[in-house]
């Protein structure tokens, strides 16, 4: 009987029928053509699939790393076969391993496959992930640098700083000293290992945190590697994908996009040195950014290193904590007039009012005339049309705005580096007689306007007392009517005598002599 024959490409065939591809440790069979039975089609083929397994779980045993691969779909490849898949396991780090083979594969060959796949894969994760994983117990830290060494482990040597922000304050600088040899860095927003966000090690934790926490099939998985392996700073995020995708792909989620932890981190550091700058005191020209009270202003060079600029941009600062002042620019000025005037008009400026020619030139004169009537009467028309233009209601243009962003949870104003300029402006203009002007709203002069001063004796004899009547006629305490002994009130043994009147000499050319002068003649 003539037997079945493996070609390179898996297909067992017999006498030119294809009976089945073999991929890996598993044998798919064809469609039936007709002329051969499943049952008879698979007898046939064990023939030679049977033997053909053993043979590959022997080589597999010895083959050496560069052999495996690990997809990111979760699936063991070896020399281009898919021999098993990766699953959750006990612990983050040491996923299960589930070889794909047929009923051919058992015993003795099947553990031995089973062993070399777990100590490749052991091999792949300690070193792709070196430095995470000596996180797990380093020998010289302790205290709280010891806990945040863990939480980096236990993340995948990446950690929002806002999660152990108390910790981080308590470090001294001997201990974050032991902490940076590590390999850790202490970033405005993450505490991570710089090494670990190269594109392997960032694939790897990813398949290992989607095996915990929604599976490997789970939008995103996939698709955010290759992202990272294109070297994009930042994307648009989907919203179909965890967000925690994103983060342990070493991307951070601001706003409307995704931006790499290190150009974050980067960007932090552009931004550092303009909030901390005052411009009106700055020796030399500031640089580029720099803005009054602990602000900045978008540049190129920031958003030239996030790939993005406009309402994107703007979402990443505002979810960074920035608050944007936005001020309307000054109009431009209106745009002047064409240089170029009329041929008519130049030629009326320019020639006198009346000119005397000869009579042989008149001809000429009426020549030139009527081309001047017929070229006047051209241009009176064009300016009717332009003047009907000129009428139609132009479109506004858009107002443009001058952006200065600033540290969120703190007041801006001009104060911060000037001092009270307010109080200084208005003590000047109260001194001066004018408007007392803050932040640019206009106080008006309640002064009393001054007129012709009366005389001093006219004035306070003119002046009504507090219940409307006139001075000096308001009744004295002996005139009132006493109230009925019923409604007296008993004496009091404490009662104070009554104060003496004091006299008191007043300056003879003052009005309350002449005050005193009336009262002592209505007495």
């Amino acid at each position: 009987m003539v037997s079945p024959e493996i070609n390179e490409r898996g297909e067992v065939r017999l006498e030119g029928h294809l009976l089945g591809t073999l991929e890996g440790f598993r044998f798919t069979l064809a469609r039936s053509d007709g002329e051969l039975d499943a049952k008879g089609t698979r007898t046939a083929a064990d023939q030679v699939v049977a033997p053909e397994i053993r043979n590959r779980a022997d080589r597999l045993a010895g083959a050496p790393n560069e052999e495996f691969v690990l997809a990111t779909d979760g699936r063991l490849r070896w020399r281009g076969d898919v021999v098993a898949e990766l699953a959750e396991g006990d612990s983050l780090y040491r996923p299960r391993i589930i070889i794909l083979a047929d009923e051919s594969l058992t015993g003795v060959d099947l553990e031995r496959v089973q062993d070399r796949l777990a100590l490749w894969l052991r091999h792949h994760i300690n070193t792709t992930l070196e430095q995470v994983m000596a996180l797990e117990a380093p020998a010289d830290v302790e205290g709280p640098a010891r806990g945040i060494a863990f939480q980096l482990f236990e993340h995948l040597g990446l950690l929002p700083r806002g999660q152990v922000s108390d910790e981080v304050k308590n470090l001294d600088q001997d201990v974050r000293g032991k902490m940076r040899k590590l390999g850790i860095k202490f970033g405005a927003y993450h505490i991570y290992l710089p090494l670990s966000l190269k594109p392997a090690p960032r694939e790897l934790a990813l398949i290992l945190f989607a095996l915990r926490n929604g599976g490997i099939r789970q939008p995103g998985v996939t698709d955010i590697p290759h992202i990272v392996l294109s070297g994009r700073t930042s994307f648009l995020v989907d919203p179909e994908v965890d967000p925690r995708l994103y983060e342990i792909a070493g991307f951070k989620v601001a706003g409307k996009r995704a931006v790499r932890v290190d150009i974050l981190e980067r960007l932090a550091d552009i931004i550092r040195p303009l909030i901390a700058i005052d411009p009106a005191r700055f020796q030399g020209e500031p640089p580029a950014g720099a803005a009054e009270g602990n602000g900045f202003r978008v540049t190129v060079e920031m958003t030239s290193l996030l790939g993005c600029s406009g309402e994107d941009f703007a979402s990443i600062l505002s979810s960074l904590g920035y608050r944007v002042r936005r001020t309307p620019k000054a109009a431009a000025p209106a745009a002047e007039a064409s240089a170029e005037a009329p041929a008519l008009d130049t030629l009326l400026a320019d020639s006198p009012a009346e000119v005397d020619a000869p009579a042989e030139d008149a001809p000429a004169i009426e020549a030139v005339a009527e081309t001047a009537v017929a070229t006047e009467a051209t241009v009176a028309a064009e300016g009717v049309v332009d003047e009907a233009k000129a009428a139609e209601p132009a479109a506004p243009a858009e107002p443009e705005f001058d952006e200065i962003w600033f540290p969120g949870g703190r007041r801006h104003n001009e104060n911060n580096h000037h001092g009270n300029r307010r109080s200084e402006n208005r003590r000047r203009d109260n001194a001066e007689g004018g408007e007392a002007k803050t932040e640019g709203r206009a106080r008006p002069d309640r002064s009393r306007p001054k007129g012709p001063r009366r005389p001093e004796g006219e004035a306070a004899a003119a002046r009504p007392a507090g219940n409307g009547r006139p001075a000096n006629t308001r009744p004295r305490n002996e005139d009132r009517p006493r109230p009925d002994h019923k409604n007296e009130r008993p004496d009091r043994g404490d009662r104070r005598p009554p104060r003496e009147e004091r006299k008191v000499a007043f300056d003879p050319d003052s009005p309350f002599a002449a005050l005193a002068a009336l009262r002592g003649k209505t007495e």
